[in-house]
C-alpha cells in the first residue's frame, strides 16, 4: 500500500469511522485506522493501561488508489457518513499523501495493530534512553519527559507539520 491519506472527522467518532470506510471501500487493498497509545494511570494506589486515539480527530487510509481515483471513490462516502469532515488535502491533490517519512515514521512507532505501546528507559545527567518499546532509537524527538505521570512529550511529522504528541515512557532509573 503505497498511499496514506487522512480524514478529519468528528472527534469521539474515529472508531465508527474506520469501521464505515472500512465496510464501504472494500477494494484495491486498503484499510482504514485510527492510530492508538497505550497511556498510563495511576489512581489510589493502582496502575491501569488505557488506550487513547494518537491523533484525536483523524482517520488514516493506506490504499494503492492515485490521489485523484481517491477522491472520487470517497467523495460520495464523505457526504453519507455524517462524521466525516474532510479529506485533507483533496483540494491539492500532490500534498495530500502523507509523506514516506511520515508514514514510515508513524508505522515504525505503530506495531501490527497500529497501537504506540509504552516505551521504557533511564536518565543518565540530562539524557534520556530508551531501553525497550517504539521509542528505541528515537531519544533525539523526545522534547520533555514527566516522570511523575510516566509520559514523554515527542515531535512527530504530520501532514508537512510537526506535532507534540505525548506518548507513554516509564523511567525505570535516574542516574
Amino acid at each position: 500500500m503505497n498511499n496514506c491519506y487522512v480524514f478529519f472527522v468528528q472527534t469521539g467518532s474515529e472508531n465508527n469511522v474506520c469501521r464505515y470506510l472500512n465496510e464501504n471501500l472494500i477494494e484495491n487493498n486498503q484499510y482504514t485506522f485510527s492510530p492508538k497509545k497505550e497511556i498510563i494511570y495511576r489512581k489510589a494506589g493502582k496502575v491501569s493501561i488505557q488506550l487513547k486515539n494518537m491523533f484525536p480527530g483523524y482517520v488514516f487510509t493506506k490504499t494503492d488508489y492515485a490521489p485523484l481515483e481517491f477522491i472520487k471513490i470517497v467523495s460520495s462516502l464523505t457526504r453519507q457518513s455524517g462524521k466525516i469532515i474532510r479529506l485533507l488535502g483533496m483540494y491539492n491533490p500532490d500534498s495530500m499523501n502523507l509523506s514516506s517519512n511520515e508514514k514510515g515514521f508513524l508505522m515504525k512507532l505503530c506495531d501490527e495493530q497500529f497501537i504506540v505501546k509504552k516505551s521504557t528507559g533511564l536518565i543518565i545527567g540530562d539524557r534520556v534512553i530508551v531501553r525497550e518499546g517504539p521509542l528505541v532509537g528515537y531519544e533525539s524527538i523526545i522534547k520533555k519527559v514527566d516522570r511523575h505521570n510516566q509520559r514523554a512529550e515527542i515531535e512527530l511529522p504530520f501532514m508537512g507539520e510537526l506535532r507534540q504528541i505525548s506518548l507513554s515512557l516509564e523511567i525505570i532509573s535516574k542516574m
